[in-house]
């Protein structure tokens, strides 16, 4: 069919998701440490990938907003001691002007600290706002930068236990299901009538077809790769994968260990052809996951799809603030100095002093894992939650988002059992019980992000662990297979 010329529309950019995180990093203090916990801080536990954002620049604004953070805090511990010595000056002197002029000195400096952190914050946030990433970031020191691009070509995927699945990042179960076993043994018949040879493959060979040829056949814009998935308990057992128990473990791993994952799964070590459809900017994602084995000449095959739906509004770029510009900066600013100077010279927490919780809970963890580690206990390396994940909104309902999730959910649908199809066909396999169960399965309504939603905590809450969003009861999802 030719191509026909249209006026281009308005649409959501490529970098729409990643545009709001770094917005918001600079003005959410709770958020930035998050990041900076999650992703750079994790400790011993592994970092997952953030489908549909790029994390890098989201990390570099979160790193460079800190440093604000620690130059105001310098500043009032300056202003704390200017009391206290002018206090003690005063005494020594008798004086009372030393001691007013010192807690003056001392009250203008702490406000020019709060200030000058809230400007910064602010015309950062402006700028990401209103030019989006292309605003540029200074790198972070080179270990860190190739952490960072590690975690976005991550090979392996170390979940915690108790997290009720292994998907750790994927966001809400959707749908899951698993193909009756298929013999291998029965041939199926050519067009003459006769039995078709039978032509040998292993489930490798399987998951390299579907690899390959998913992202022609899916929706635009379909990437396919298999993962391997690790219980965090388990990982000092897999060759390679902790080189350094004190250390997170590595993201990569040699091809025959994907192999293994395939061929030879256990309960605790499994390889999954991991597909994610990003749309609208990263705002939706769709991961489909697929595994297939062989036993005694039965093949089985499950798929399971997940939803990552938009961001929390408290994450979106606050279009009021970019459109004031730096004047709206200076005067939020000077507004938010005379309002908090105070309390911050009293060692009162406000929005701009008080401790991080994330930061604290970070670090009472990590003091944890290593003492189980010097003690020679198991330690549970695994991740718990993405960062794209714990700021999703999984109370969200918009028509155009349920569309597109629907078509989304049934192209890549439609793609995987007609690739299954095909492969099976050309190694001559018999497919008619094959092709009763795609016609139960096509005929089965997929909950979109309307249905079967969970609303967790309020508009502020940031979600800790994928558990929380996948409790048994929510995965409890009907299966077409067994009705």
């Amino acid at each position: 069919m030719a191509n026909l010329s249209t006026t281009a529309l308005p649409r959501f950019p490529a970098w729409l998701v990643t545009r709001d995180l770094s917005y918001s990093v600079n003005v959410d203090e709770r958020l930035r440490e998050f990041v900076l916990t999650t992703v750079m801080e994790s400790g011993t536990r592994a970092v997952c990938p953030s489908y549909g954002v790029d994390l890098a620049p989201v990390v570099r604004h979160a790193a460079r907003a800190r440093e604000r953070r620690r130059k105001q805090d310098v500043l009032l511990n300056v202003a704390r001691g200017l009391i206290v010595a002018g206090a003690a000056v005063a005494w020594l002197s008798a004086s009372i002007a030393v001691a007013i002029g010192g807690v003056v000195v001392a009250a203008g400096l702490a406000w020019a600290a709060v200030t000058r952190r809230v400007y910064g914050d602010l015309t950062a946030a402006v700028e990401v706002g209103r030019d989006g990433v292309d605003v540029p970031v200074p790198p972070l020191d080179a270990p860190d930068e190739r952490r960072l691009a590690e975690v976005g070509k991550a090979q392996v995927v170390i979940y915690s236990q108790g997290e009720n699945d292994p998907f750790i990042g994927s966001g809400r179960r959707m749908h899951s299901f698993q193909l009756h076993p298929i013999d291998l043994t029965r041939p199926g018949l050519d067009d003459n009538g006769d039995p078709k040879p039978l032509l040998p493959f292993t489930a490798a060979d399987l998951h390299a077809y579907l690899a390959w040829n998913l992202p022609a056949k899916g929706p635009t814009g379909v990437t396919a790769r298999d993962r391997l998935y690790v219980r965090g308990d388990y990982v000092h057992l897999v060759p390679g994968l902790l080189p350094d128990r004190k250390k997170a473990p590595s993201t990569t791993v040699p091809p025959d260990l994907l192999q293994a994952g395939l061929l030879d799964p256990t309960e605790v070590a499994r390889t999954f052809l991991c597909v994610e459809h990003s749309m609208r900017g990263g705002d939706i994602v769709v991961c489909m996951y697929v595994r297939a084995w062989i036993d005694k000449d039965l093949l089985s095959i499950e798929r399971l799809v997940y939803l990552l739906p938009p961001l929390r509004p408290r994450f979106r770029v606050d279009r009021e603030q970019v459109s004031a510009g730096r004047p709206g900066a200076v005067a939020n600013a000077v507004g938010e100095g005379f309002r908090c100077f105070l309390g911050a010279l009293a060692f009162v927490d406000t929005d701009y002093t008080m401790t991080s919780k994330e930061r604290r809970d970070n670090e009472a963890e990590k003091a944890k894992a290593a003492r189980a580690i010097r003690a020679g206990f198991e330690n549970d390396y695994g991740s718990r939650v993405s960062l794209r994940e714990a700021v999703a909104s999984y109370d969200t309902s918009e028509f155009n988002e349920q569309s597109d999730v629907d078509d989304s959910t049934r192209r890549l649908q439609i793609a995987f059992l007609g690739l299954v199809e095909e492969f099976l066909d050309d190694h001559g396999v018999e497919l008619s019980k094959f092709r009763d169960q795609v016609k139960v399965i096509n005929n089965y309504t997929i909950d979109t992000v309307q249905g079967g939603n969970v609303v967790v905590g309020g508009e502020s809450h940031i979600i800790t662990g994928h558990g929380q969003i996948n409790t048994p009861q929510q995965q409890d999802q009907q299966n077409p297979q067994k009705e």
